[in-house]
């Protein structure tokens, strides 16, 4: 996802909890523009000009589903620096919610693609929002107004307000992102690497992977094997793709933060594991696909998985080799 689209849509997210909405309308149909108000919206888009409208490109372009096409006149940017003075514009209507297939779904989207949705009067003057697409500016279904010195004064200060709001929302994410980070390096420094080579049945070098399971009672996830620097298995010359730890709950926090982080920052672990033999001889249906029939776990909740460097992993074949 594009940066400054994910900034504001955790933005966003963050003011729902003050709104008249809740977190299931918003993600149930709804779309931001049903939702939010003009002062949330304005800053989220990155044009706003007030334009004139010049021309109706199709006169029989008047529905929903098929929505007017224009010829605009850009006056002036109030935000955004497009080149273009003179512009193909689509005035596009409010999006559906209908966001489910069968039932009367097909009978909801016909009725809405046909309902009467007229372009505005040539000669008339707006404020708009939207965005470049197709070499054409796609005029939002909210945001806009018809032009007046008192209107364009309100949206200049809004939008001043807004985009100060959003970036003191990147900031706290990103500052939040960062004492996360330096929580976890903390941590890191704890670690006995030495220690958990000697209580580990298996190091492994491995790498992520996006493959989890999670009931209410077990959550396992499956590590891409990149290396065994010490190997419990009973036939070492069999190469395993994967291996399948189950997480316990106080090492939820470890995985998290070292396997799922925004940013991916750690694609290599080294994870030092304990196997667990199967439960009366009954294999863990994770294993179905492998040779190798045992779950692991970690042996410490810290670090029992951490990210991988060449030092660290220099070390450990140093510790392996010392026997």
């Amino acid at each position: 996802m594009n940066r400054r689209i994910l900034v504001v849509v955790i933005g966003l997210l963050a003011l729902v909890p003050f709104m008249n909405v809740s977190r299931e309308v918003l993600l149930a149909g709804a779309s931001m523009e049903h939702v939010f108000s003009d002062e949330v919206l304005l800053p989220t888009y990155p044009i706003v000009a007030r334009i004139v409208v010049t021309a109706i490109s199709d006169p029989d372009a008047h529905s929903k589903g098929n929505p007017p096409d224009l010829k605009v006149r850009i006056v002036s940017y109030i935000r955004g620096d497009a080149a273009a003075t003179e512009i193909d514009a689509r005035w596009r209507p409010m999006p559906h919610d209908i966001d489910y297939e069968g039932g009367d779904s097909e009978e909801r989207l016909a009725a809405w693609n046909n309902e009467p949705y007229p372009p505005p009067e040539v000669d008339s003057e707006w404020i708009v929002c939207g965005e470049i697409r197709e070499q054409a500016l796609w005029i939002a279904p909210r945001c806009r107004y018809e032009y007046s010195e008192e209107k364009l004064a309100w949206v200049r200060n809004t939008l001043v307000d807004g985009l100060a709001a959003l970036e003191r929302q990147r900031l706290e994410t990103e500052l939040q992102a960062a004492l996360v980070r330096a929580e976890d390096l903390s941590v890191q420094l704890t670690a006995d690497l030495t220690e958990m080579f000697r209580e580990a049945t298996d190091v492994v070098i491995a790498e992520r992977s996006s493959e989890a399971s999670s009931s209410p009672n077990r959550y396992v996830v499956t590590l891409r094997v990149h290396e065994r620097i010490k190997d419990s298995r009973e036939s070492q010359d069999e190469r395993e793709a994967f291996l399948f730890v189950l997480v316990h709950d106080d090492a939820k926090v470890m995985v998290q933060r070292r396997m799922y982080t925004e940013d991916h920052r750690y694609q290599k672990v080294i994870v030092f594991l304990r196997a667990i033999p199967p439960t009366d001889g009954v294999p863990p249906p994770e294993t179905s696909s492998v040779s190798d029939k045992r779950l692991f776990e970690f042996v410490d909740y810290n670090n029992g998985m951490i990210p991988w460097t060449q030092r660290r992993e220099d070390a450990l074949k140093c510790i392996q080799k010392a026997g």
